[in-house]
C-alpha cells in the first residue's frame, strides 16, 4: 500500500499532512511531477520497509484510537519525469496498485485511475467514484471549450482552511478504509 502525490500542483500544506500521517501508518509515499517539488527534509527519513505484522498492527492500533510512536522510519521518494506532455500522469498510472492512493487535481488522470479501480482524492476533500469523476471530467471539458472561444469558464476558488479540512477528514476516512482493505485481502 503506498501513497502517490502529482506533486505539480500540490499544495505545500497537503504535503506536509501526507507526510506525517503516512510516517505515523508507515507507508510508502511517492511525489511525482515534471519538477522537483520543495519537501519538508525534516518528515523524509531513512528508508525502511514495513512487514505484513507492522500493517495489521497498525491497523488495530488506529481502530482502537491509539497513536503508536514508532522507530519504523518513512520511505518517500521524489520522482521527477521528463518535461513531456503527461509524463507525470503516465508515470503514476503506470505503477499504481491495489490499495494505492493518488492525490491529484488533474482530473483526466483522475478519470483514468478510477476507471481501474484505484482511489484517487482530490486536494479540496473529494474522493473521486466513476460517476462524480466522470461529471466532473465532463464538467472541465465543458469550461475548456467555454474558455477556447473567449467566453471565460469556471473561476477557481482560492485554498482555504476550510478546503484543508475537508482534505483531511477525505484523506483520514478513505487511508483507514484502504488499510482494513489490505489487511483483510478484499
Amino acid at each position: 500500500m503506498r501513497i502517490w502525490i502529482d506533486a505539480d500542483s500540490c499544495q505545500h500544506k497537503i504535503r506536509r499532512y501526507v507526510l506525517r500521517r503516512a510516517n505515523e501508518l508507515q507507508l510508502q509515499i511517492f511525489f511525482v511531477a515534471n519538477h522537483a517539488v520543495p519537501l519538508d527534509e525534516n518528515l523524509i527519513i531513512n528508508k525502511k520497509s514495513q512487514t505484513e505484522q507492522q500493517r495489521a498492527d497498525i491497523w488495530d492500533s488506529a481502530q482502537s484510537g491509539e497513536t503508536k510512536s514508532s522507530s519504523c522510519k518513512l520511505q518517500s521518494e521524489m520522482i521527477v519525469c521528463d518535461a513531456s506532455h503527461e509524463s507525470a500522469d503516465n508515470y503514476i498510472a503506470a505503477h499504481t496498485e491495489k490499495y494505492d492512493m493518488v492525490i491529484t487535481r488533474d482530473i483526466p488522470l483522475a478519470f483514468r485511475l478510477v476507471q481501474n479501480g484505484h482511489c484517487v482524492l482530490n486536494d479540496r476533500g473529494a474522493s473521486y467514484t466513476k460517476e462524480s469523476v466522470a461529471k466532473r471530467l465532463a464538467d472541465r471539458n465543458y469550461n475548456m471549450q467555454l474558455a477556447q472561444i473567449g467566453l471565460g469558464g469556471e473561476e477557481k476558488n482560492a485554498y482555504s482552511g476550510k478546503e484543508f479540512d475537508a482534505f483531511v477528514r477525505c484523506f483520514d476516512k478513505e487511508i483507514m478504509r484502504l488499510v482494513r482493505d489490505a489487511s483483510q485481502g478484499i
